[in-house]
């Protein structure tokens, strides 16, 4: 929302030059300084596209799901159909990571990371299986499941809320168990690794992705710092890649995938938002809507830096339960 005091605060950077300074890793004052130096030399000083951002009321107090923050979310992950999701890749991704289950319309599977549970249909919908989801945040889990209905398939997919610290997964339920990055919130991981192997039947599957540390320092390191502060008031623990493969191997189970793959998901958030900023009309950018995509940009950017440094990496596990009898 443009405003004459954007030659008058010498502090003000516009949205344009923020994002753009974001996107290249850049200071936004180095890329200020040079736009002013272009502007002293140019008879006309003032720039119609301007964005002043300023801190808004926020539309949901307390509430780190807000409407506002998953229709941008939707639109940033979700891509031109924007798809109810909450993560990069949107349901393709889901779907792939889910697919070496061998799934069928006979077989049951928990995603324990449904977010809004858009993921969680796919799957049901693609190997026409009934599909259990959970989440861990209520407001999500509570949308989730009223997204579920509204498509007809609160049977199929119904998403539920769960408590990390204290899950009780019913023993030998389930053909499969996914979840995608979220055991890195978790401060009892041991006890959802328990619940979620007595969980599986013999032979069923478990995949999870997680943000793990490079090694146990990685935590000291100062884009981490930076990245654990723009994740507060919550304070995740993550595990190195070691960690998680002695707590599976020490269940007996079988590992069949232990591997880092944080290029390909660092490029799905780049590509998440630069899809994103190309679908972004002029209209559009109010003072709220720009605050808010600054606020979730930064989060991302934090977590691109160190991904780059490699001291937080994007790990992938396939492990299945023996065939014992339970």
């Amino acid at each position: 929302m443009a405003s004459d005091k954007t030659e008058k605060n010498d502090d003000y950077i516009p949205f344009g030059l923020r994002f753009k300074a974001w996107w290249n890793g850049v200071s936004a004052a180095q890329i200020l300084a040079a736009e002013r130096a272009k502007q002293e030399s140019s008879d006309d000083k003032s720039n119609p596209n301007d964005i002043i951002v300023d801190e808004i009321e926020e539309e949901e107090p307390g509430v780190v799901w807000s409407n506002a923050r998953l229709r941008l979310c939707n639109r940033l992950w979700g891509g031109e159909d924007a798809e109810e999701v909450v993560l990069p890749g949107g349901t393709q991704y889901t779907l792939d990571l889910s697919k070496p289950m061998g799934l069928d319309s006979s077989k049951t599977l928990l995603d324990l990371c449904a977010g809004q549970g858009g993921g969680t249909r796919r799957i049901a919908k693609e190997f026409q299986l009934w599909v259990e989801g959970m989440e861990s945040d209520p407001v999500l889990a509570e949308k989730a499941n009223e997204l579920s209905a509204k498509h007809g398939m609160d049977k199929k997919a119904p998403v539920a809320h769960f408590d990390p610290d204290s899950i009780a997964l019913r023993e030998g339920r389930y053909d499969g168990i996914l979840m995608r990055e979220s055991m890195f919130k978790i401060n009892n991981k041991q006890h959802m690794l328990n619940s979620m192997f007595k969980a599986l039947k013999p032979r069923g599957h478990l995949i999870i992705t997680d943000l793990v540390y490079k090694q146990e320092n990685s935590e000291e390191h100062k884009t981490v710092e930076a990245w654990r502060k723009a994740y507060a008031p919550l304070e995740p623990k993550l595990w190195t890649m070691a960690d998680y493969k002695k707590a599976v191997l020490d269940l007996s189970m079988d590992l069949h995938i232990h591997d880092e793959q944080t290029d390909e998901y660092n490029q799905m958030v780049l590509s998440g938002w630069a899809h994103f900023v190309e679908g972004l009309k002029k209209e559009e950018l109010n003072r709220q809507f720009v605050s808010l995509m600054m606020e979730e940009a930064q989060y991302w950017l934090r977590l691109t830096r160190a991904f780059d440094a490699g001291e937080i990496l994007f790990m992938r596990i396939h492990a299945t339960r023996g065939g014992e009898s339970i």
